[in-house]
């Protein structure tokens, strides 16, 4: 029982640990046709103690064009992210 109350502590202060990143993000290309768009996005994070990067690929974005309202009383229009392709965090490479 001991052990396994020192293995919690030990998991509760690894995450108590914070480590500072870097995310940068480029667009390398914009494609607007009407209420959608398309963007392909170059991701790179890096630790801030330094290194090599910890997640570096290209993205395509998708966008859409939405109703919002500003200051709760004007209305406008937004782009939002629909969706993402190639993140690379699932086996369907998508989000």
């Amino acid at each position: 029982a001991q052990s396994g109350k020192r293995t919690v502590e030990a998991i509760a202060q690894a995450l108590r640990i914070e480590t500072k990143y870097n995310a940068e993000s480029t667009i390398k290309s914009l494609k607007i046709n009407g209420d959608k768009a398309t963007a392909e996005v170059r991701f790179v994070v890096t630790s801030q103690a330094g290194g090599a990067p910890m997640y570096a690929k290209d993205v395509t974005v998708y966008l859409g064009k939405e109703n919002a309202w500003h200051a709760l009383i004007i209305p406008t229009n937004v782009w939002r992210v629909t969706r993402i392709e190639s993140l690379g965090l699932s086996p369907q490479e998508g989000f």
